[in-house]
């Protein structure tokens, strides 16, 4: 692997690990069903 590939390869796994952690919080939330905001 040459070190041009190496510098791809860091920068998409960059960009995955910050994805996640936005999308994380949202996946949260729309699995938690929503009647509990209801009965409340």
């Amino acid at each position: 692997m040459t070190e041009r590939e190496e510098k791809v390869w860091l920068k998409l796994i960059n960009t995955t690990h910050k994805i996640t952690k936005l999308m994380t919080p949202l996946i949260i939330k729309s699995m938690t069903p929503p009647t509990i905001n209801w009965v409340s």
